[in-house]
């Protein structure tokens, strides 16, 4: 009997959002995967736990929406998810995996850093931040790997 083969795995909100131009691409390699979608409860509460009850199940190092699971690569942020997939099915030249993890990695540390008003609810998440960060870091001398490389 031929082994199941294992769907690439898109996790997002219940809309088009920052998971559209993904979906867009893996239709265009045509790719079979799973939109996984979570759904946010109405007003007043818009409560996120159908996400938050899993979000740190999945294994993703950096556990945000929206992700992508192809077997043992586990990637959030939308820009480095289609960074990656562009590197998986040949779109763009010579961009390399590495550059992908450099994506990633600067998107997640950076994004909280552009809005001013979300300053104090930064600094009383930081230390659980730091630690995801760490802990990816692990004996790794750069987010991207070993070697330190300019493009």
């Amino acid at each position: 009997m031929a082994a199941e083969k294992e769907l690439i795995k898109l996790g997002y909100w219940m809309t088009r959002g920052l998971a559209q131009s993904i979906r867009l691409l893996l239709k265009y390699t045509g790719t079979e995967f799973e939109n996984i979608t979570y759904t946010r409860a109405e007003a007043p509460s818009f409560s996120t736990e159908e996400w938050t009850s899993v979000k740190h199940t999945l294994g993703l190092p950096f556990p945000n929406i929206p992700y992508l699971i192809d077997r043992d690569i586990k990637i959030t942020q939308s820009n480095a998810i289609l960074a990656y997939l562009g590197c998986k099915y040949n779109l763009c030249g010579l961009l390399s995996l590495q550059v992908v993890f450099l994506l990633w990695t600067s998107e997640i540390n950076l994004l909280d850093f552009v809005n001013e008003s979300k300053k104090e609810g930064y600094l009383t998440t930081a230390r659980a931040k730091l630690e995801e960060i760490f802990k990816y870091l692990g004996n790794k001398l750069w987010f991207a790997g070993n070697e330190a490389e300019y493009y």
